[in-house]
């Protein structure tokens, strides 16, 4: 595939005031890898007459660009999946089937910064909670169409619905109404629990609905690093999967109702009621992919809920040490700096985004960051070297014994009382 010298299609960005690239998409079709998308990018400052925009969360895919598109009259290398994001996006402005206007400017972070500049990326990168929660939506693309992805985000839809209808958990006895309301509700009763002819509620955690849900939420998509501050400051998300859609809304009603019966239905086990027809429901929400579902999705609400909270500036770095150490194990970064950049907009620390450094110098100086101040030295608890635990994807970095290595959170085993040290 040919491609181009970046230079041939980004201008530098003034640094007298903060000005980020917009795409509008004017054509295109791709097919068995060739493409005629055309596109048109503007530089726009970033004040109170910013056009609207749409913001794309996505993964990048392959490390090598396989698709070429036209922008501003240049030819330019992109991602088999970003290629399918914008098809979709000329699909749908065709057909007027989506809920968003799609006939506006998008910002893409491979295309809209030039990833060539490490001095324009870091400016841009801090910015990027500005550039999200400035969005008038975002996109969060998990990919081309599968063959259950349809039915699991209709029923999210329909689902949460039903939830915000009907739902209240202050007015429904689960011991004794929760068979009853279920039957009232047959959009959740046929996803959650199937009534046979003995009117036995079974779940089946591996009928259709459920299977469309849950592999949704096994796609790579939810383990990419920058997705956090993405959905956690955008204004309205949407999850697409090919031509099918659903708020990211929809999916948090369905954790909390989720929720709320896991932890009803553990109260009245605790309490030695029998809850007889019900068990097979309870053992199936226990299954480890329920629970890496609602996990996830949790994750997302407590780091929104913690940034909106009012306090004091130790409070929230007393706070940090749980949010990183949640988010940096939990997810995963091409460049192991990534790790604490995307992440910058929903901590409260200063500590400006430079690729011009190696990692070592970044971990050091952000683990220098977090141990200043009343709580710092929390933080030692998870420094140091760990042990880990089979084949990983983690970069070996050369670092002082008292360096957080972010980029192997997820991999680490240390000892109880080296934690339980630091936890008194």
């Amino acid at each position: 595939m040919a491609t181009v010298e970046p230079t041939l299609l980004y201008t530098q960005l003034q640094s007298t005031s903060l000005q980020i690239r917009l795409l509008k998409v004017r054509s295109g079709d791709v097919e068995s890898g060739e493409t005629q998308i055309v596109c048109d990018m503007d530089t726009v400052t970033f004040n109170h007459s910013l056009p609207k925009y749409t913001a794309l969360s996505y993964t990048w895919g392959e490390a090598e660009p396989s698709i070429t598109i036209t922008v501003n009259g240049v030819r330019r290398g992109i991602s088999s999946n970003l290629a399918a994001f914008l098809q979709q996006w000329i699909d749908c402005r065709r057909n007027s089937s989506r809920i968003i206007y799609v006939n506006g400017y998008l910002w893409i972070d491979a295309l809209c910064i030039n990833q060539e500049d490490e001095e324009e990326k870091s400016v841009q990168v801090s910015a990027m909670g500005r550039i999200f929660s400035s969005a008038n939506a975002t996109i969060a693309w998990l990919g081309v169409e599968a063959e259950t992805s349809a039915i699991g985000l209709r029923y999210i839809r329909e689902m949460a619905r039903a939830i915000k209808a009907t739902w209240s958990k202050g007015t429904v006895d689960f011991y004794r109404d929760l068979g009853t309301w279920f039957n009232r509700n047959p959009t959740l009763a046929e996803a959650i629990a199937t009534l046979g002819t003995t009117q036995e509620p079974k779940f089946l955690l591996n009928n259709e609905i459920w299977d469309g849900i849950l592999r949704i939420f096994q796609r790579d998509y939810w383990t990419r690093s920058w997705i956090q501050q993405e959905i956690v400051l955008s204004q309205v998300v949407y999850i697409w999967c090919g031509p099918n859609w659903a708020p990211m809304d929809d999916v948090r009603e369905l954790e909390r109702f989720l929720t709320d019966l896991r932890v009803e239905f553990g109260a009245k086990l605790d309490r030695d009621l029998n809850l007889s027809l019900w068990q097979d429901i309870i053992g199936e929400w226990r299954h480890p992919l329920v629970r890496d579902m609602l996990k996830r999705i949790t994750h997302f609400t407590r780091l929104g809920t913690s940034i909106k909270q009012e306090s004091s500036t130790d409070d929230l770095r007393f706070g940090l040490l749980h949010i990183l150490e949640q988010a940096c194990g939990s997810f995963k970064a091409t460049d192991p700096r990534d790790k604490l950049y995307s992440l910058l907009g929903v901590v409260n620390l200063d500590f400006p985004p430079d690729y011009t450094q190696s990692t070592e110098h970044v971990y050091t100086e952000f683990t220098k960051t977090c141990l200043r101040g009343k709580h710092g030295l929390q933080f030692l608890s998870i420094a140091g070297p760990a042990a880990v635990n089979g084949p990983t994807g983690i970069h070996h970095l050369l670092l002082p014994s008292w360096v957080i290595n972010w980029d192997a959170l997820s991999c680490q085993t240390r000892p109880n009382s080296r934690a339980a040290l630091f936890a008194k």
